[in-house]
């Protein structure tokens, strides 16, 4: 007999189909676990053991310079976006130094384009000290055109 669903493939007497899935058992089981193994699951709580990032700002008159450690991404942008917009108000400078900043996401990327538009029409916004994997990131996503880069 052959499932409708894998047109390809014979059941066995350990394989079940169950509302058009097909449930596989017996050997086939084996060989799939052999190949495949179990996976980790990626979640929220197991991403957020990796995520952490320091942020230090320094303020000079209406310069404020974000000195970042660690990563910057999904878990770590929103206590940066919300220090970044904490300081817009009151800024004429904003300085990012990424000296050591590991990694960088899409997230992360948002959070910089977002203080170069606060900063648009109230003074400038510069990106310093990027480590190789950030610099990488920036020239594949064109980022690098779209800050002043030091």
């Amino acid at each position: 007999m052959k499932a409708h669903i894998y047109p390809n493939y014979a059941l066995s007497a350990h394989d079940k189909v169950v509302n058009n899935r097909l449930f596989v058992g017996g050997k086939a089981k084996e060989i799939i676990m052999a190949l495949f193994g179990k996976k980790e699951k990626k979640t929220v709580s197991n991403m957020s053991s990796k995520s952490h990032l320091d942020i230090e700002v320094n303020k000079s008159g209406a310069e404020y310079t974000f000195v970042l450690n660690g990563r910057l991404d999904t878990i770590t942008s929103p206590d940066l976006d919300a220090k970044v917009n904490e300081v817009t108000p009151d800024a004429e400078k904003l300085i990012f130094d990424l000296t050591n900043l590991e990694y960088i996401s899409s997230a992360g990327l948002r959070v910089l384009l977002g203080a170069t538009q606060a900063m648009e029409d109230k003074g400038e916004m510069v990106v310093r000290n990027l480590t190789e994997s950030v610099k990488e990131v920036f020239e594949l996503t064109g980022f690098n055109r779209l800050f002043a880069i030091e």
